[in-house]
């Protein structure tokens, strides 16, 4: 079965690699990079006119432990929408519209391992909101530490 351009083709798109149209010519990735006992998100492509950030995180809590969630960006104020064992939401909202350069440390998120087995991060539901209000999903992958 081909769904290429039709309405049914762009959902299924954005579920599986999400598509910023309005903002870029290209993809933009919301990336996770493990250090030491934190994780840094970062995108890879400019984001403009961001009024607010939310992402998800899917993890077994048996051998992952979730810590403080903190940004370089200025003006900005995190919030858990929801922190359940295996799921935690965040949203970051700004004071006033932003523009992020590729490659920024969005947010460091801390953690403690609880377990000796590797963990899988699984990064969902990213996406921002502009100044008009609309939404604009970002591709993501899992993590593998």
């Amino acid at each position: 079965m081909f769904l290429f351009n039709t309405p049914s083709w762009d959902m299924l798109k954005a579920n599986i690699l999400e598509w910023v149209p309005e903002h870029t010519d290209t993809w933009i990735d919301f990336i996770g990079d493990v250090w030491d006992e934190g994780i840094s998100f970062r995108n890879s492509k400019i984001m403009e006119s961001v009024k607010s950030i939310s992402f998800s995180l899917a993890y077994n809590p048996d051998l992952l432990a979730l810590g403080d969630v903190s940004s370089i960006l200025e003006w900005v104020q995190i919030s858990p929408i929801e922190n359940e064992a295996w799921y935690s939401s965040y949203i970051m909202s700004f004071d006033s519209l932003q523009t992020i350069a590729p490659q920024t440390n969005i947010i460091d998120l801390s953690y403690t391992r609880t377990g000796e087995e590797t963990i899988h991060l699984n990064i969902i539901n990213v996406n921002f909101q502009d100044n008009t209000d609309n939404t604009y999903y970002l591709s993501s992958s899992g993590i593998i530490f």
